[in-house]
């Protein structure tokens, strides 16, 4: 825990940066967490893995949710001026290299000195994609809470049945028909017209039990408030915490210029849940992420709970369905 908890100073000097470089840039999202510490005690136990603790990449993280592609690109070039990244200057960029799995979003890994006066550094991944990269990998998140599977990491693809194989190949899909619209590389494998990937998409039998357990996972979301009060006092720093159980979103606001007091106040909660975790007690939230939006609509791309952030995916995939491709 303490390697993790070093992570929250660097981690937010990365936010803090980020917050700097897309402060000009309309409808842009920004997201700030620590990796919660059964996902780091589950990476480092992964089969066939040879992770080491010192060795992660993402135990801080940030997230930058755009509009477009050209917007990806002017934030990827003003971040890597900014900051020293691994391995020189190095970027996994799966939008224009997507991932067998139909994952597309580009990642730096940003070198940030220690603040605690050890004699270090600490790497904290940037991610940086477009709103429908984002509906995408909620959706991958989706499913897999669903069907209890991981769906984005091509290294960790095991078919356990014919209907795993079509929800994989749905999601694969789906990135085809997103990336072509986006004007990027599409899925090895998918590289095909509109038309064609809308007839693979339509004939898989999965598809409509699939869109349904996806569809009742976004209604049973609860919002703490209306987003519409949450925003109205022109605040653009929000502290989202969420009960997996319940399916609960609370939502603490502040202004930009508090945003140590936003940091704070998500520093406490991240203590309140890792302090609960190791006594096994009870806490109302289990997740917590610090989210720059300015409008409804972009603060719902930052929910920490993959559930209640389907509306554009969905709405898309029911889009081609309706959609006449005799006439492509």
């Amino acid at each position: 825990m303490q390697w993790r908890n070093q992570h929250f100073a660097p981690t937010q000097q990365c936010f803090r940066q980020i917050l700097d470089a897309i402060d000009d840039i309309d409808g842009a999202v920004a997201t700030f967490r620590l990796k919660r510490l059964i996902s780091i005690e589950n990476k480092l136990r992964r089969a066939n893995s040879d992770f080491k603790l010192g060795a992660l990449d993402d135990i801080g993280g940030c997230r930058v949710i755009l509009d477009s592609i050209d917007q990806v690109e002017q934030v990827k070039n003003a971040l890597t001026k900014r900051f020293s990244l691994k391995n020189g200057n190095k970027i996994k960029d799966y939008i224009q290299q997507p991932q067998t799995s139909g994952y597309r979003s580009c990642h730096l890994f940003a070198k940030m000195d220690a603040t605690d006066g050890l004699d270090c550094s600490y790497r904290v991944e940037i991610q940086i994609r477009t709103c429908i990269e984002h509906a995408w990998a909620t959706a991958v998140e989706g499913i897999g809470e669903l069907y209890n599977g991981d769906y984005k990491s091509p290294e960790k693809e095991t078919i356990t049945g014919e209907a795993d194989l079509e929800r994989r190949q749905f999601l694969k899909i789906i990135s085809s028909l997103f990336a072509l619209e986006e004007g990027t590389p599409q899925v090895p494998g998918l590289e095909l017209s509109r038309p064609e990937l809308i007839r693979k998409l339509r004939y898989l039998p999965a598809v409509n039990s699939l869109l349904y357990g996806l569809e009742q996972s976004a209604n049973d979301v609860k919002i703490s408030e209306p987003l519409s009060d949450t925003l109205a006092t022109g605040n653009d720093l929000f502290l989202l915490k969420f009960n997996t159980s319940e399916q609960l979103t609370d939502i603490e606001a502040f202004s930009l210029g508090h945003i140590d007091d936003a940091l704070d106040r998500y520093n406490y909660y991240e203590k309140l849940i890792d302090n609960t975790q190791q006594t096994l007690g009870g806490t109302p939230f289990d997740n917590v992420v610090l989210t720059y939006a300015r409008n409804p609509d972009q603060l719902k791309l930052a929910y920490p709970n993959y559930s209640a952030n389907l509306s554009m995916f969905l709405e898309k995939v029911t889009n081609y369905f309706d959609e006449d491709i005799s006439i492509l």
